[in-house]
């Protein structure tokens, strides 16, 4: 492609991997063997007998790995977590050491500005549910539904940045839901309600969306983020409210209200279309 032009507004450069192809340390760390190594390892399989016990070592040289990505000034990074490293067994005990090395991975690439995108299934089949089927027994879907939620209960901060369409909402609306009770205005004060509702909604809809899976201390303070910037908003009204009616009397405080959340649902909409469009 010679033309970037084309690209939309929002695109994103990014590199990509797979856990098999890159990780290594198969046997490192409490994790179990996958159909990956099993297949490698079958003597005919793979040219030149490879295999992917060693790969690009990123299981210790991941830093590096980090440090390259920074030089090529990507903004997005795909990986694959493998299930044999989180769960061993496929099911049931959960292997810390591998779900610590994704947590601090995560928490790497944050820092540094690019955002992750885990994969949490890249043909990695633990060969313990192999051997009790594969994905010819219907269990092995149950299995990779407890392992997908175990994974999604830790890894945190995914949706960092993506909380504005809520709080813009919010912050409009308690101000002029105050503007509203000031100025004794029922008809504001109904609508006030309803775009409340409303903003918790996309609140809880949009943000909860975006940081799905995150661990509970990481839902914990961007909830408080939310609900402080709703009293803060609140009580930066009071005193705007205060310094309107002052010079303009009721009547100011009454349009200041009625203009709030007319520039809070532009706020949003500009930020839910972004989103949208972001998405693909």
């Amino acid at each position: 492609m010679d033309d970037l032009s084309v690209l939309p507004d929002g695109f994103t450069w990014g590199v990509a991997t797979s856990a098999y192809q890159i990780e290594g340390a198969v046997g490192e760390d409490g994790r179990s063997p996958s159909i990956w190594d099993t297949f490698s390892h079958t003597p005919g399989k793979v040219a030149g007998g490879d295999t992917g016990d060693v790969a690009c070592d990123s299981y210790h040289r991941w830093p590096e790995d980090l440090g390259l990505m920074k030089e090529l000034g990507v903004g997005a990074y795909r990986f694959s977590i493998a299930w044999p490293r989180v769960m061993p067994d496929g099911r049931g005990p959960v292997n810390q050491a591998g779900l610590d090395h994704y947590d601090r991975l995560v928490d790497a690439l944050l820092a540094a500005g690019i955002t992750p995108y885990p994969t949490v299934y890249h043909w990695d089949l633990p060969q313990t549910l192999q051997d009790r089927g594969g994905w010819a027994d219907r269990d092995t879907a149950a299995a990779l539904a407890d392992y997908a939620t175990v994974v999604a209960g830790r890894l945190g901060d995914l949706g960092h940045g993506r909380l504005g369409s809520g709080l813009a909402l919010a912050l409009a609306v308690v101000a002029m839901l105050l503007a509203g009770l000031w100025a004794g205005n029922l008809v504001l004060l109904a609508l006030a309600g309803v775009l409340l509702d409303l903003a918790v909604q996309s609140h809880q809809v949009f943000s909860q969306r975006e940081i799905y899976g995150l661990r509970a201390d990481a839902r914990a303070r961007i909830n408080t983020v939310f609900m402080t910037s709703v009293f803060l908003g609140g009580a930066l009204a009071t005193g705007v409210s205060g310094a309107v009616h002052d010079t303009y009397g009721w009547t100011g405080v009454t349009l200041l209200g009625a203009a709030l959340p007319l520039v809070g649902l532009a706020v949003w909409s500009v930020s839910t279309l972004r989103q949208v469009r972001s998405r693909g």
